[in-house]
């Protein structure tokens, strides 16, 4: 989930500690969507994404305090999933969207501070090609970390859209023994279906291939 799709953001302002508690409070049930259907949970690959809900740091705010009540918001969700079986991914996120966790070095030392292992990365090649040196070397680093994949292509169109090198990237995913879902994140141009018929397009050939 993300902010786009749930503006109740975890602030990140001292002033507004209280609210972000409260955030924590409608977050943990969201983790399992709702305790009440836990095979669609189980049908979903128990996992729920923390995009841009982590929010933004505050004006006034520093990084270190803001990523300590990221942390401190994060770790009871992680622990409520936990119980239930379900996974946590945290997304890393271009600089012109968020100032969290931008990178996958970021994404995998935010890890570490929360300590869970039901809590991995979902790396976007749009994204791993804004703010990381080399899309296969940081797949590598998140070897083991690594929960679920988006594909785009530089432009954020569809696979074949821009100028990413995906029979290589396909390559490294095979190569660190990742048997995830490889999905599409991208925009809908010139529409929807086209966009989507020509990412299997030039998706599935190069799944052959590699």
């Amino acid at each position: 989930m993300t902010r786009e799709r749930y503006p109740q953001a975890l602030p990140t302002d001292p002033a507004l500690l209280e609210a972000r508690a409260h955030g924590v409070g409608l977050m943990t049930p969201l983790v399992c969507l709702d305790l009440s259907i836990p095979r669609l949970i189980q049908r979903l690959a128990e996992m729920v994404m923390l995009g841009l809900t982590r929010g933004r740091i505050s004006e006034g705010a520093a990084r270190n305090q803001a990523m300590t009540w990221l942390i401190e918001s994060v770790k009871p969700c992680a622990a409520f999933a936990r119980d239930l079986g379900v996974r946590i991914v945290i997304e890393p996120i271009n600089r012109f969207q968020t100032d969290l966790i931008l990178s996958t070095q970021d994404g995998l030392a935010f890890l570490e501070q929360i300590g869970y292992d039901n809590v991995g990365l979902v790396l976007d090649t749009s994204h791993l090609n804004i703010e990381d040196k080399r899309i296969e070397a940081s797949i590598r680093s998140a070897k083991g970390r690594l929960f679920h994949f988006h594909v785009s292509d530089s432009n954020r169109g569809y696979p074949g859209a821009g100028h990413i090198d995906f029979a290589s990237v396909i390559r490294t995913l095979r190569e660190i023994g990742y048997a995830g879902f490889v999905s599409g994140e991208f925009t809908s141009l010139p529409d929807a279906e086209t966009a989507a018929r020509r990412a299997i397009d030039h998706l599935r050939p190069l799944l052959r291939q590699v």
